[in-house]
């Protein structure tokens, strides 16, 4: 059964989205709801591994030293970079996360 677009889109994206791009926003969102229900063993380890991230982001706070600036602005953005990879990947959009 596929779902109704008011299924996937709040009422403020039915308002503002329009034409070819609400079709392919749709679809997108639906493609990753349909991966996180067949693969919930990935969807799990993905999000365990976010946990990860953001528990060594919270021990990374309490050290102020100046060396350590750099690798936390640099594996903060891997995370950041991960999650959107991720994300890119459960939609279907193949080509984008490899980058």
């Amino acid at each position: 059964m596929t779902p109704a677009e008011q299924d996937l889109l709040v009422e403020f994206e039915r308002s503002i989205l329009a034409g070819r791009y609400r079709e392919y926003y749709v679809n997108k969102r639906h493609n990753l709801f349909s991966t996180i229900q067949r693969f919930p063993y990935l969807w799990n380890c993905f999000t365990q591994l976010d946990q990860i991230f953001e528990r060594e982001f919270s021990s990374m706070q309490r050290v102020r030293e100046p060396g350590v600036m750099f690798p936390t602005v640099l594996f903060m953005n891997a995370h950041s970079k991960i999650r959107v990879a991720f994300e890119l990947g459960c939609c279907t959009c193949l080509g984008s996360p490899r980058s």
